[in-house]
């Protein structure tokens, strides 16, 4: 059965606010990506690759690019921001760049084969999915 949404659900209406507020401020989204890049402590980035954790989980996926009442201000959101998408997915090497700037022993962690191909096809998966949201 699938499940019924509502404008009034609480998270749904928070989502909406916090997509709206994003969309009326470039700075909110700069913080945002900025917040994105510090979460990436070396702990962090070894849990990723060990348990290969998606970039974008699949409960993320579900809310932000089909729920009926987000996608569509989502939607505007990344088309409006699509160049700073394409800047981050589409180059892991300035990602991987940005995350040693953070963290400097990060460096070490991205000298492995196995890192290296995780942030790529992460980043090309999140990639796509953008595109498919936009172009699809």
């Amino acid at each position: 059965m699938e499940p019924q949404y509502t404008i009034s659900s609480e998270s749904t209406t928070k989502i909406l606010v916090f997509l709206k507020t994003m969309l009326n401020s470039s700075r909110a989204v700069e913080d945002f990506v900025e917040r994105s890049f510090r979460s990436a402590t070396p702990e962090v980035l070894e849990y990723w690759v060990t348990k290969d954790v998606r970039l974008i989980p699949d409960t993320t996926r579900k809310l932000y690019f089909e729920h009926p009442l987000i996608r569509p201000v989502f939607k505007i959101l990344v088309r409006k921001h699509w160049s700073l998408i394409q800047h981050y997915l589409g180059n892991p090497d300035r990602v991987i760049k940005k995350m040693g700037e953070y963290y400097p022993e990060n460096k070490a962690i991205f000298e492995s084969e196995k890192v290296r191909l995780y942030i790529e096809k992460e980043l090309k998966a999140a990639y796509e999915l953008f595109y498919g949201l936009i172009y699809g």
